[in-house]
């Protein structure tokens, strides 16, 4: 069962989408039934936050993710898996504690060996309440929706062991939605990787996009004093942000480099020619493909980055 429901509270105006399953058709009417015009959802419903009017109901077979996963008329001739958790999870290993993802567990739902894991993921933590009880539980750490993994089998697993953990889930509170994983069909990574492999991995080595981050970080720290106290970087800034709505134009920002360098005396360029010559250093050559910068919108938010730290360290030292 598939609903659509229009946020009339919090940030009112949002379209929310979101299904319900259940394996008894005739459960799955009763269900329907709760969603009338008007539904009241998350928390602090009682200061009036949660109003939500329901804007379409209707039926499906199963969420339109499902359309980005393995096949169930397909097969696996690989024995590299990718895992995307749909929404967080986190498994609990052979003593009950949790442990975000219990490789040894996961193998044996999969029927074969895990010989190697990859990830790009975050971590968040999701507190609960019991209803029964009438208090809220600890809140466990879980891995975010949208972290990614990697697996290496020792063989091919068995799409019925795919689409049963699929259908079943991983780890604590799948009753509250959490542990949907999705499988993703490998034919549609290929295509994805192709396209963008400098925010992905190549044959051997995952790059994830908080790895890509922390390196154009450390590029940050390392040239932040090539800037600092440069003559008027918060115009050269300016210029630069207004580049970069503008599709990665760099029209200006060289006019009014060249301008402060040859057309305004010789003590002005003497002024510009450093950051003049560092920032057509970014922008006109090969920049460390670590940083994973493939366009000039990019590059120019790397150099907005890096004026930002600059100008903000300065601030905090007077």
């Amino acid at each position: 069962m598939r609903v659509f429901v229009l946020a009339a509270s919090a940030s009112s105006g949002q379209e929310l989408e979101g299904y319900v399953l259940a394996s008894d058709p005739e459960t799955a009417k009763k269900i329907a039934g709760a969603f009338t015009d008007i539904v009241w959802l998350g928390a602090d419903r009682h200061s009036g936050f949660g109003k939500c009017k329901v804007a379409a109901l209707d039926f499906a077979k199963g969420p339109a993710w499902e359309h980005y996963g393995i096949s169930s008329e397909g097969s696996i001739d690989s024995d590299r898996l990718y895992m995307l958790a749909v929404s967080p999870f986190s498994m609990l290993n052979d003593e009950g504690e949790l442990c975000g993802l219990d490789v040894k567990g996961l193998g044996e739902l999969l029927g074969v060996e895990i010989e190697s894991v990859a990830a790009g993921t975050s971590v968040s933590e999701y507190g609960a309440f019991n209803r029964t009880w009438g208090s809220r539980e600890p809140a466990a750490a879980m891995y975010d929706r949208g972290s990614l993994f990697r697996f290496t089998c020792s063989t091919a697993p068995k799409l019925e062991r795919l689409k049963a953990i699929e259908r079943e889930g991983l780890g604590i509170r799948r009753a509250e939605g959490f542990g949907q994983v999705l499988f993703i069909d490998p034919k549609l990574l290929r295509g994805i990787e192709k396209k963008s492999a400098s925010l992905l991995w190549d044959r051997n080595k995952i790059k994830t996009v908080s790895e890509i981050r922390q390196e154009r970080i450390n590029w940050i720290l390392k040239n932040v004093e090539t800037v600092r106290g440069k003559s008027q970087i918060g115009d050269i800034q300016a210029i630069c942000e207004r580049a970069a709505k503008n599709g990665g134009d760099l029209t200006e920002l060289y006019d009014y480099l060249s301008k402060n360098v040859e057309g305004r005396g010789a003590a002005q360029g003497d002024k510009f020619k450093g950051i003049s010559a560092f920032i057509h250093d970014v922008l006109d050559n090969s920049l460390p493909a670590n940083l994973g910068i493939s366009n000039n919108v990019q590059r120019l938010k790397l150099l907005i980055s890096l004026f930002d730290h600059s100008r903000k360290k300065e601030e905090r030292s007077r």
